[in-house]
């Protein structure tokens, strides 16, 4: 769940302007950005065992960054309903059930 709003760096609230929070094309850049770099961390630690050649996973990362990716976001949740449903999915039944695997 995140708020309507964030805060900026001088402490104040800017509220949203729309039902995202962050333009979905940004967050898509920014996602891209982050998973790439994970997998080019991982290359370089050799922790990517199917690399085929060497070189490989580079020339693949810089295409992987030079496509447009499509990120699924959604609007926010409007309705106090809503909220609860999806709060509720979290709130119950894991605890019993860590309960049970811990005895």
């Amino acid at each position: 769940m995140v708020p309507g709003g964030v805060l900026t760096g001088s402490g104040g609230w800017k509220a949203v302007r729309s039902n995202y929070l962050f333009p979905v094309r940004a967050l898509s850049q920014r996602y891209r950005w982050c998973l790439v770099s994970l997998l080019r961390e991982a290359y370089v630690a050799g922790e990517l065992p199917r690399v085929n050649g060497p070189g490989e996973p580079t020339i693949t990362l810089d295409r992987l960054m030079q496509q447009d990716w499509v990120v699924y976001s959604r609007s926010g949740l409007s309705e106090p309903k809503q909220v609860l449903d999806y709060l509720a999915r979290y709130t119950t039944g894991p605890p019993s059930a860590t309960r049970v695997c811990c005895r």
